[in-house]
């Protein structure tokens, strides 16, 4: 989501479209026919292509892009302001990134899991899931002081929120844990749920998420949790003020919750 529209990466051709959802107007650009990641901080986009060290930045107003060169194979990236965070597995870094210049602000010595959703900032903390799976990891930005806390089954995804971290486990659980490590919550979802899964933390507490494999958007509230199916496999998801969007790949379709 950027402002009231969306960007959305097209697999058949590799553009990145930016959408009006209300006119239907629509202006891309040419990038990959496959991506890393990608995420929105203010008016940057930042991709990283697969199996890459590139990083490429656009800016959404202007239109102009750039690259750079990181140390290794970017993998998840996560935007905070004022950086975009990237994880590079294979040599045990996570590091900030200055967009505006574009150049490295910051890099932390931290054995983070391979894949996407693996990493989360909010305010002066960053949380991962360790190289292994099995421990959560917290480290404050302004000290570097980092610790951890180690889980039953293996962490899949994980999203911070003002209070904590939401963390989707191999068990098909969602825990919530506080900012002092400890679980204050935890669900369960139906079996393959958090194979593939997207999660979301909202100002009132709610947890949204979204399970690819199971074409479905969850809402937990409480102890209650209510479902909704797509129409087909799921692609990916974003969240809005008021909806969350997801995308239908096989139906070439974008559809909102």
């Amino acid at each position: 989501v950027y402002g009231d529209k969306l960007l959305v990466h097209s697999l058949s051709d590799g553009f990145i479209e930016l959408i009006d959802p209300e006119t239907g107007e629509a202006r891309g650009f040419k990038a990959w026919r496959e991506l890393a990641d990608l995420v929105v901080l203010g008016d940057w986009l930042a991709i990283a292509p697969p199996t890459s060290q590139r990083l490429a930045i656009y800016d959404l107003e202007s239109g102009e892009s750039r690259e750079m060169e990181l140390p290794g194979v970017i993998e998840d990236l996560e935007a905070y302001e004022p950086f975009i965070w990237a994880t590079i597995p294979d040599h045990g870094l996570v590091v900030a990134v200055d967009p505006s210049k574009p150049e490295i602000a910051r890099r932390l010595s931290l054995d983070v899991a391979h894949g996407r959703d693996k990493i989360s900032v909010i305010g002066g903390t960053l949380w991962a899931i360790s190289k292994s799976g099995a421990e959560i990891l917290k480290v404050d930005l302004e000290t570097g002081s980092a610790t951890s806390m180690s889980l039953e089954e293996e962490a899949l995804a994980i999203e911070a929120f003002k209070g904590g971290v939401l963390v989707a486990t191999a068990a098909d659980e969602i825990l919530e844990i506080s900012k002092d490590l400890k679980i204050t919550g935890s669900w369960k979802l139906e079996k393959g749920s958090t194979t593939s899964i997207q999660l979301y933390r909202l100002e009132d507490g709610r947890i949204i998420y979204v399970s690819l494999p199971r074409w479905t958007i969850g809402e937990i509230e409480g102890e209650k949790i209510t479902e909704v199916k797509a129409e087909a496999r799921l692609g990916g998801s974003a969240l809005a003020e008021d909806r969350i969007w997801f995308t239908e790949p096989a139906k070439r379709r974008i559809g909102y919750a």
